[in-house]
């Protein structure tokens, strides 16, 4: 199985003399029965995004593509049972759509 953010995880390593990169959060989510997808662990990045853009065509309202913007966004990455063989998904989410995420499983940032 593959390391969560791989590329920071290898340039973490080189730059700080093999220490691996650890600066995330671990869902293990394997056996909650709300599990139907065979999701083995959600991980978000505990490093905001920085100048992530956001698509501005889909808001008509601007005081709700301001708060969007202004969101705090991380890197998140689910990793499903090696049985699946899936490959890993990866994503940029605000924190609302992160809580959203891990609600369904009893978990919060």
């Amino acid at each position: 199985m593959s390391s969560p953010f791989e590329s920071r995880y290898k340039t973490f390593c080189i730059l700080n003399y093999g220490k691996p990169y650890t600066n995330y959060k671990t869902f293990n989510i394997k056996y909650h029965p709300e599990n139907t997808s065979n999701i083995m662990a959600i991980y978000v990045d505990n490093q905001k995004c920085s100048n992530i853009p956001t698509n501005k065509s889909l808001l008509d309202d601007k005081k709700a593509l301001l708060t969007i913007q202004n969101s705090e966004k991380y890197f998140v990455e689910i990793h499903y049972i090696s049985e699946e063989n899936k490959p890993k998904l990866e994503y940029i989410m605000t924190k609302d759509d992160i809580n959203n995420l891990l609600c369904k499983y009893g978990y919060s940032i």
